[in-house]
């Protein structure tokens, strides 16, 4: 991610506040340690029409373009550093979405450090935080799910 401006965060945050996400999620990842992956994205959707801007959004920011087939495209950010990246810069301006960026902040910092299964599952608790925050619709795996499968772990 290049330096960006103060102005360039503002709008980027007025721009996540209104037409983006910030994505907390568990995975069920075979062959880690607990099995499952806490995965964090910033996602800014708009129509497929004005996909020229996620391509400007995308020169400063970094991340991933997609078009879906429903007529909208979106510009993700994934992965913890990217992700951290992003928030630090944007925080200040955040409005809507500043809580949500600050416990995605509070997992990364906190999945780093992480080295018992009590403690991976304190981590997918503020994941379940996030999704209530969000609204997230049709989660399935949540903390008691992560917990309930690793309990016979080492």
């Amino acid at each position: 991610m290049k330096t960006m401006s103060e102005i360039s965060k503002a709008y980027m945050a007025g721009l996540i506040d209104g037409d983006g996400s910030i994505i907390a999620q568990i995975v069920r990842k075979e062959g880690y340690k607990y099995l499952y992956q806490i995965r964090v994205s910033v996602v800014i959707s708009q129509k497929t029409k004005r996909y020229w801007a996620l391509i400007e959004y995308q020169k400063e920011i970094g991340g991933t373009l997609r078009q879906k087939p429903e007529g909208v495209s979106e510009l993700r950010i994934v992965g913890m550093g990217p992700v951290k990246a992003l928030l630090i810069e944007i925080l200040p301006y955040l409005r809507m979405k500043k809580r949500t960026a600050e416990l995605v902040l509070e997992i990364i910092d906190e999945k780093n450090k992480a080295v018992s299964k009590d403690e991976f599952i304190e981590v997918c608790k503020k994941v379940d935080k996030v999704g209530e925050l969000t609204e997230s619709k049709g989660r399935k795996i949540t903390s008691e799910v992560v917990a309930k499968t690793i309990t016979h772990l080492t």
